[in-house]
C-alpha cells in the first residue's frame, strides 16, 4: 500500500501532472482561501474543520466547475462558501424525522443494504447527519462528506460517499488527506499511461 502523502505533497503532484498534461484543468482550481473565510465557515456550520481539510482550503478554495472535477470527472470540489451553502441546503431539505424513520424501516427501491453490518459499524445508520460536512458534490445531488461523527469502528474525518436517492453508500477513504493522496496518484498514473499509449 502506498504511503499517504501530506495535503501539500498531494497538491504538488496534482499541479505537476496537470501542468504537464492538462493545463486547462489546472486553471479550474481556485486560489487559496484565507483564515478569515475558513473561520466564517466554521462559525456558520458550527464545527472545527479537520486539519487536512483546512490545509487543502489554504491551497485551493474549491474549483470552478467546467464539466469535470479534480477529484474525479463527476465530483466538484467545494470551497468555503460552497460548503456553507450545501450544508445549509441539506439541513433544511426533506430530511425530516418522518423521512428518516421511513427510510430506515422500509428502505428504498435502490440497492443500498440498510442492514449492512460493515458500513453501519463505521457510519451512522441514518439518511443524513449534520456532522457530515460536504466536500464535493455531483450535479445529480450526490455528495462526498467528511464524517465528523463516525460510529465506533469508523474514523473521525473519514470520507463518505452519499447518494441522494438513498443516503450513505460507502466509506471511500480514512481521511481527506488519504483521499486526496489517492486522487493525486491516480491522476498521475492516468496521464502517464495515456502519454505512453497504454491507456
Amino acid at each position: 500500500m502506498s504511503k499517504i502523502m501530506s495535503v501539500n505533497q498531494s497538491w504538488q503532484m496534482i499541479h505537476d501532472t496537470l501542468d504537464e498534461f492538462a493545463p486547462q484543468r489546472l486553471k479550474n482550481l481556485r486560489g487559496p482561501a484565507n483564515e478569515s473565510a475558513i473561520g466564517k465557515l466554521e462559525e456558520k456550520i458550527e464545527v472545527v474543520l479537520p486539519d487536512d481539510l483546512r490545509e487543502s482550503l489554504l491551497v485551493h478554495n474549491g474549483e470552478e466547475w467546467q464539466g469535470q472535477g479534480i477529484l474525479s470527472r463527476a465530483w466538484e470540489l467545494l470551497g468555503t462558501e460552497d460548503i456553507v451553502y450545501h450544508h445549509v441546503l441539506l439541513n433544511h431539505s426533506h430530511f425530516s424525522e418522518e423521512a428518516q424513520v421511513w427510510y430506515l424501516e422500509f428502505g428504498t427501491t435502490n440497492d443500498l443494504d440498510w442492514d449492512d453490518p460493515q458500513l453501519f459499524a463505521r457510519v451512522k445508520k441514518t439518511l443524513y447527519d449534520p456532522a457530515w460536512i460536504p466536500i464535493a458534490h455531483s450535479g445529480g445531488g450526490n455528495y462526498l462528506f467528511l464524517d465528523l461523527a463516525p460510529e465506533l469502528k469508523g474514523k473521525q474525518g473519514q470520507v463518505l460517499s452519499w447518494i441522494k436517492s438513498y443516503g450513505p453508500e460507502k466509506t471511500v477513504a480514512a481521511s481527506f488527506s488519504a483521499h486526496l493522496s489517492g486522487v493525486a496518484r491516480r491522476l498521475s498514473d492516468y496521464y502517464q499511461k495515456r502519454a505512453s499509449g497504454k491507456n
